[in-house]
């Protein structure tokens, strides 16, 4: 179930909580039920690890809960017929069944086809593994607002899952998808890193939310060289999206010098949503990249470039 409660602080927690080192656990963290290798709340997951009760290690419960009582995190805890299917680029094998972290999937793509649409699933990626050119298009919809379809990580490693896509993680491209939360990945559109074999500083993003639906959550990731765009388009609308306590950074796109208004690349994008909540987030330098050739400063870069009602 999803637990969500109003949180007010401004305080920039991040991933920082997230990251303690094993060393620091052994010799200064003190013992609470995300760290102490008991499954204290009788869910079969045990620990910050692998319980997506737990926003880090020094939780003191297993169990998902509110806003204020997780840190500000968002936390949740599979229904009784959720289906939970582990992924790992290092260790899968699209020939395991991916129900448990001893055998998990290979691919994002055969992940995404064993969850199931209007239900409370969850797709787990290893944290430390890195998919290239995978994306989800559409994907799917989760149950309702309390019960909805995750995506978030496990695993040992402090280090993001690394989704390195060719276009997009999500596409709705004109359709309109409910009930999903995205949690804790790294998303770069690999075109877009210098030195990259394919470089071609244009190509790719992160999340293209272009059609509609309501009840998205993209909290505590890292996008690199990518945007998150939110339109309404073709008869549908967005509402009650919530972009949390992500980083969003140094988005750009070649050819934008001498004010080309051909791009206009940017950290988000939204147009004609309702109920767009936007918090806690870190957005740095989108819009240009003084180390990549034309790819310029203009007056048509932004941070943000927002249109909404009850933003």
């Amino acid at each position: 179930m999803k637990h969500i409660a109003f949180f007010t602080s401004s305080v920039l927690i991040l991933a920082a909580l997230f990251v303690c080192s094993a060393d620091e656990k052994s010799n200064s963290s003190p013992i609470t039920e995300c760290n102490d290798g008991i499954d204290n709340d009788g869910d079969g997951r045990i620990d910050w690890m692998y319980d997506t009760g737990c926003t880090h290690q020094l939780d003191n419960d297993e169990k998902a809960s509110t806003r204020d009582r997780e840190d500000g995190f968002t936390t949740f805890e599979p229904d009784k017929d959720s289906i939970l299917i582990y992924v790992s680029s290092s260790e899968g094998k699209d020939e395991n069944d991916g129900r448990s972290p001893a055998k998990p999937v290979k691919t994002l793509t055969h992940a995404a086809s064993l969850v199931r649409d209007g239900h409370n699933d969850f797709m787990l990626l290893k944290r430390g593994d890195t998919w290239r050119g995978a994306g989800l298009g559409r994907f799917k919809s989760g149950r309702d607002s309390d019960h909805p379809l995750v995506i978030t990580s496990y695993g040992e490693s402090t280090i993001r899952p690394r989704i390195e896509v060719q276009n997009y993680f999500i596409d709705h491209n004109g359709r309109e998808k409910n009930f999903v939360a995205i949690l804790g990945l790294q998303v770069v559109p690999y075109q877009k890193i210098p030195g990259d074999s394919a470089f071609d500083g244009g190509s790719g993003g992160a999340f293209r939310y272009v059609g509609g639906g309501t009840g998205l959550l993209i909290e505590d990731c890292h996008i690199l060289y990518g945007e998150i765009i939110l339109q309404s388009y073709g008869g549908y609308h967005y509402r009650d999206i919530e972009i949390r306590r992500n980083i969003i950074e140094h988005n750009y796109h070649v050819n934008t010098c001498n004010q080309n208004s051909a791009y206009r690349p940017s950290g988000m994008y939204a147009s004609h949503a309702t109920g767009l909540t936007i918090e806690g987030n870190i957005f740095d330098h989108n819009g240009w990249n003084e180390n990549v050739p034309t790819a310029c400063a203009t007056m048509y870069n932004h941070n943000m470039y927002l249109n909404a009602d009850d933003l």
